[in-house]
């Protein structure tokens, strides 16, 4: 099931709303990106050799792709699943 789904499923059977899951990963992701650059993750994150390039997403003005992007994502999903 894709993770867009289970979201869905979350606000429909647990009654967390969408954006407060989004609220939420995003603060999950803002606290790991601090963590990891003060240092807490120097023992399990380490450098790999990569066959290939991957991109991390970005939006037309160069900056990551955030809740809004999220949300546009949501409801494709939600009239597409």
């Amino acid at each position: 099931m894709p993770m867009l789904m289970t979201a869905e499923n979350v606000a429909r059977i647990y009654g967390i709303s969408r954006d407060a899951q989004d609220e939420y990963a995003a603060l999950s992701q803002d606290r790991t990106a601090r963590a990891q650059a003060a240092g807490a993750f120097d023992d399990e994150i380490v450098p790999i050799t990569a066959i290939k390039r991957v991109k991390k997403p970005r939006n037309r003005r160069g900056k990551p792709r955030g809740c809004n992007f999220v949300k546009r994502r949501r409801q494709s999903a939600r009239y597409n699943g």
